[in-house]
């Protein structure tokens, strides 16, 4: 392990057979089908997108997909059951890699716009943001 920021993140090596956290590590050639079925539903849903956020989000969410379904498809054991190479320590929780950070950041993107189409076709809007009471109730406060 080679330390970045102190036990906080680093660089470390290893090969995931399986999928997040190794679950479905005895199933590789499945997530194999599943990451294709993926790529081909994102290359749709991005051929549709009609804003940039969309196009952004789903842009993240298929570059991430498509850097593993690379590795699964070209690393040993074999084709199309190849291991995906994770190298990012983030302290003692987990090790990913840079396509499973562009997943994470397209899956917020996505989930930020879901919100955002919600709140515009429930017609709510946000609310101003108030300065803070320091403990003092709103109506005690001139």
């Amino acid at each position: 392990r080679v330390p970045i920021i102190g036990d906080a993140f680093g660089l470390q090596l290893a090969f995931n057979p399986g999928a997040v956290l190794g679950t479905g590590s005895g199933m590789t050639w499945v997530l194999t089908l599943i990451g294709v079925a993926a790529v081909a539903g994102l290359f749709v849903l991005a051929a549709r997108a009609r804003t940039v956020g969309w196009a952004g989000g789903v842009g993240l969410f298929l570059g991430g997909a498509v850097g593993n379904l690379i590795d699964r498809f070209m690393s040993p054991p074999g084709f199309a059951i190849g291991h995906v190479t994770d190298f990012l320590a983030y302290g003692r929780l987990f090790i990913g890699n840079l396509a499973d950070v562009f997943l994470a950041a397209g899956a917020i993107a996505v989930a930020v716009m879901l919100m955002l189409r919600q709140r515009a076709h429930s017609g709510t809007k946000v609310a101003p943001a108030t300065p803070p009471t320091f403990g003092v109730p709103p109506e005690d406060k001139q």
